[in-house]
């Protein structure tokens, strides 16, 4: 499942508040072919229509909180994790140089999956799907999208998962693909390595990199495959 149908936070215990209920969900299997199957289950749990991808590998190239967290988490460092002191993460963490970084990671992250032959789709496109919503460009989205600045939605720290998830979990599995497949990833490297930096943890090296998903040792054709 490429994320949660749910836009929201549960700041209590035993309670939690829904700011907005995307419109589409992607979803994929181990065994591919077992997807529909998976999808008629979903169905009567999932309130939004699931959309079925070719394989796991093109849906772990297309999850937008990869794209979203580490690029306006790291470039606004300076004000995150002092004490009670939030700001609307999205509508005020962006400027048109943030969002500049965003879109190229997500030419990179495109690039990447084209030539691995996967299932690919641009950001705006991805979250055009799932909320119902259109904007031209990456800036305006964030400037203006209504679920995302409903609330300030602002971490508490770098320790949190828009760093030890979608990095980790996310942008280290794309670089490796990217070295694998010869794609010059420079953003990305560079967002990787200043989380890196900022946590004192090398990502790279504790991240989900290809050694732990088992491709570091496979051709581009066995990782289809697998």
């Amino acid at each position: 499942i490429a994320s949660l149908p749910y836009v929201c936070r549960s700041d209590n215990a035993g309670t939690v508040e829904i700011i907005a209920v995307k419109k589409k969900l992607a979803v994929a299997s181990i065994p591919a072919a077992a997807i529909h199957k998976h999808i008629r289950k979903l169905g009567s749990v999932f309130p939004c229509q699931m959309i079925a991808y070719q394989d796991v590998l093109s849906l772990g190239m297309n999850i937008t909180s990869g794209m979203t967290h580490p690029a306006i988490t790291l470039l606004n460092a300076g004000r995150i994790g002092k004490g009670k002191e939030v700001f609307y993460f999205y509508k005020d963490g962006i400027t048109p140089e943030i969002a500049s970084v965003i879109e190229r990671l997500d030419a990179e992250r495109l690039r990447i999956g084209q030539r691995l032959g996967l299932e690919m789709y641009e950001y705006l496109d991805l979250m055009a799907e799932y909320y119902g919503t259109r904007y031209e460009s990456v800036y305006q989205f964030f400037r203006e999208s209504p679920a995302h600045n409903a609330l300030p939605l602002c971490p508490s720290s770098l320790q949190e998962r828009y760093i030890t998830q979608d990095v980790a979990g996310l942008m280290v599995p794309w670089y490796g693909l990217g070295k694998l497949v010869h794609s010059e990833s420079f953003v990305m490297g560079n967002l990787i390595n200043i989380a890196s930096l900022l946590n004192n943890t090398n990502y790279l090296r504790t991240g989900l990199n290809l050694a732990r998903l088992n491709l570091h040792d496979k051709t581009i054709e066995e990782i289809m495959q697998y």
